[in-house]
């Protein structure tokens, strides 16, 4: 019986592409999803990581520091960013191609943090290289004390590109 399930199980994971060194994985309708542990972010000092279910991936980087920033070059024709909001969570400023196009309050009132929130989203932008910079701003809701906390989760873009198909 043991030998069954486990010949089930290879075949069930022959069938899922190997998760590489750039996260990426796929996404509904031409978006491709991105871990916010993926080399190609770039963080500023101040961020930690954190490793629970309920996230993308299971992973979260997160900030206690106003100013601190991510930043993330891509080509593609559309941009969207998750986190988390939490009763701590000051507001994010969100740059694109350099111009300030977002101030995202971060604030929650629930009990619990609410996980995979969109923060900001952008659609039908030229296809070209563009970048996203967020930062963690000193702004926040008057609810919030003086101990903030932003967590980011993942990124989708909009690409062009075909989705490789998995070997069978």
């Amino acid at each position: 019986m043991w030998k069954k399930a486990l010949a089930a199980l290879a075949a069930v994971c022959v069938l899922i592409p190997a998760v590489g060194p750039n996260l990426w994985t796929a996404a509904a309708d031409g978006w491709k999803a991105l871990d916010d542990r993926d080399p190609a972010l770039v963080y500023s000092s101040g961020w930690n990581t954190w490793q629970e279910d309920g996230h993308y991936q299971s992973t979260l980087t997160y900030s206690n520091t106003v100013g601190s920033s991510m930043e993330y070059t891509f080509d593609g024709t559309g941009v969207a960013l998750y986190g988390q909001k939490s009763l701590n969570s000051p507001y994010l400023d969100v740059y694109l191609d350099g111009e300030k196009v977002a101030e995202v309050d971060m604030y929650s009132s629930a009990q619990y943090a609410e996980n995979q929130m969109l923060l900001y989203k952008a659609e039908a932008l030229a296809p070209q290289e563009h970048t996203l910079k967020a930062v963690v701003s000193e702004k926040k809701n008057p609810a919030v004390g003086s101990n903030i906390q932003v967590a980011l989760d993942y990124l989708e873009v909009q690409t062009d590109e075909e989705e490789p198909v998995p070997p069978m």
